[in-house]
């Protein structure tokens, strides 16, 4: 029996349902397929992002920064203020304390050979994060960190940086005492400003010029703030939106106060103090207060008086005492760790290659322990590449948190394109040239590292041949000895006593006993001089092969020359 032909309204309606059944299949191979791929981007878009947004909290600052090229939604999620205040809530709740430390090569060093070097670390060694040229660091002006930014100021220039991402920008300024705040409510940086007024024949600071930095886009905006006369004295400090300083206002007579201007609103307040807190003091953030450190001396802290703010609006200042075991010279106080413990750290590097201390005293046991921080220009190799001579100005900034790139940092990344775009001719023209120097750098910091590490093994070869000869004298002494007893032993009756005069007492020896003690010590010798001869051919071979790769170096290097 023939089928008969379908109509035209059958074959329609037989072409919707084949379609709907080959659309459920497709779907149902489809959930299979996403089931089975385990590609990174099929597992990523599994993820919820409550927990990504708690993954990216977790992550070094550098690896952020690589991961907002992951998808436009990290990206937005990584610039976001929400996001920033978790990750500084994250990494500030570390208990493990980080801080900086800047210094600068020289102050006699200038122009471009200027360097201001930032290290930054958390532990016993010390990571160089960033080197910024034409910068140096004067003996009045600090770098302290603030919210995850270092700012230094330099006569007129003022320069931000984040040495977690090494974004740095300089400000012109028209004053020369600059100082860096935080907003914690809205999340504003603001960089304050003392311009110098003369007022009577006295150069005093009344107007203050305030700079508003990330905002209007990622820009800047600047504005002017007038207070009543003061001659500024400390250091600069921001504590929880506030940046104080001690000064002298000469009105109504010459009274002691600490200047107080409010982040957020921009406005300046002053704060009594007594007299004695002015004088030789340091200002730090004591348990979360401000607080003062009052030297006894002027170059030395052997005793010191601890003045804390106990009350800002009333001005009630509470004082403490304390005698330290030793005297420390050259030093500061540049805050508290995140136990309480008060930091001393210096205010110079040593004019060699010495180890770099910091100081930590418990007010409560009275104790001060001594912390060796590796990597602070204790190389002698690094003190020459970078010319560190003497008079290098030290900052140590403690409590420092890594900080994720938003708003402000938005802007470095905006004046450090600009700054790029500026000059992209000048290193396209070098570009040849700069890549065949840095070649040639490196060779040179090579040959260095090689020198250096022939020099080390001579020193130890050297150091072995002395050892050596004084243990050939050593066995050479034993063996007369031991001719001396045995002589003696043979002129000796078996029954006779041997008395030896110590002093004036004769003290009864045995000969026989100080034989085996002297074949003991030269058996002990012996082990040694074959030791010592082991450890000397292990060196000339060690010399051989460090001369051989210093002398491949030397001439790679001089090919280099020729070619370039």
């Amino acid at each position: 029996m023939t089928r008969s032909p379908l109509k035209p309204h059958q074959k329609k309606l037989l072409r919707k349902v084949e379609s709907r059944v080959c659309l459920k299949r497709k779907e149902r191979d489809g959930d299979k397929d996403d089931e089975s791929d385990k590609r990174p981007s099929k597992l990523l878009h599994s993820i919820p992002l409550d927990l990504e947004v708690e993954i990216m909290t977790r992550l070094p600052v550098k690896s952020l920064m690589r991961s907002r090229c992951v998808s436009k939604t990290w990206s937005s999620i990584i610039r976001s203020q929400g996001f920033v205040d978790a990750y500084y809530a994250m990494s500030s709740s570390t208990t493990r304390s980080r801080f900086t430390v800047a210094f600068s090569n020289s102050v006699f060093v200038k122009g471009d050979a200027q360097r201001l070097f930032i290290f930054s670390s958390s532990s016993l060694a010390a990571n160089l994060h960033m080197t910024i040229p034409s910068l140096s660091l004067s003996h009045v002006s600090d770098c302290p960190s603030v919210h995850g930014f270092v700012g230094c100021c330099y006569g007129f220039q003022f320069t931000i940086c984040n040495p977690s991402t090494g974004q740095v920008v300089s400000l012109p300024c028209k004053g020369n005492r600059t100082s860096l705040g935080y907003d914690p409510v809205d999340g504003q940086f603001k960089a304050l400003s003392l311009v110098p007024t003369p007022v009577r024949g006295y150069h005093i600071c009344v107007v203050h010029e305030v700079i508003k930095l990330g905002g209007g886009g990622g820009g800047e905006s600047r504005n002017m703030v007038t207070s009543p006369p003061y001659s500024p004295l400390t250091n600069r400090l921001c504590i929880n939106g506030f940046i104080y300083f001690g000064a002298w206002a000469p009105r109504p007579r010459m009274n002691p106060v600490i200047v107080c201007f409010d982040v957020r609103h921009e406005k300046i307040s002053f704060i009594k103090m007594p007299k004695d807190v002015l004088s030789y003091s340091v200002l730090i953030e004591y348990k979360g207060k401000l607080a003062s450190v009052v030297r006894h001396q002027p170059l030395s802290f052997r005793s010191f008086d601890l003045w804390i703010l106990e009350d800002v609006k009333k001005g009630v200042w509470s004082k403490q005492t304390f005698d330290l075991p030793c005297d420390l010279v050259n030093m500061t106080s540049p805050g508290t760790n995140k136990a309480g413990e008060i930091i001393f750290a210096p205010t110079k590097l040593s004019h060699g290659a010495q180890p770099f201390y910091i100081f930590y005293y418990n007010t409560q046991t009275k104790d001060l322990r001594r912390v060796r921080i590796h990597g602070i220009a204790d190389d002698e190799g690094f003190r020459r590449r970078y010319g560190l001579v003497s008079d290098c100005n030290v900052s140590v900034s403690p409590e420092h948190v890594e900080m994720n790139s938003t708003g402000f940092s938005a802007y470095l990344e905006t004046e450090s394109t600009k700054e790029l775009d500026t000059g992209v001719r000048n290193k396209r023209k070098k570009k040849k040239m700069s890549s065949s120097s840095m070649a040639l750098r490196d060779m040179q910091r090579d040959l260095e590292a090689k020198a250096n590490d022939l020099a080390k093994i001579q020193k130890e070869i050297a150091k072995n041949h002395q050892l050596r000869k004084k243990y050939t004298i050593q066995l050479g002494e034993n063996e007369l000895v031991l001719k001396r007893i045995i002589h003696e032993l043979d002129l000796l009756e078996d029954d006779a006593n041997v008395y030896k005069l110590i002093g004036p007492v004769l003290v009864k020896q045995d000969l026989a006993e100080a034989n085996a003690n002297v074949r003991k010590r030269m058996e002990y010798i012996s082990a040694e001089l074959k030791r010592i001869d082991a450890t000397l051919q292990d060196n000339e071979g060690q010399q051989n092969s460090k001369r051989e790769a210093l002398q491949q170096r030397l001439q790679s290097i001089q090919a280099g020359k020729a070619k370039a």
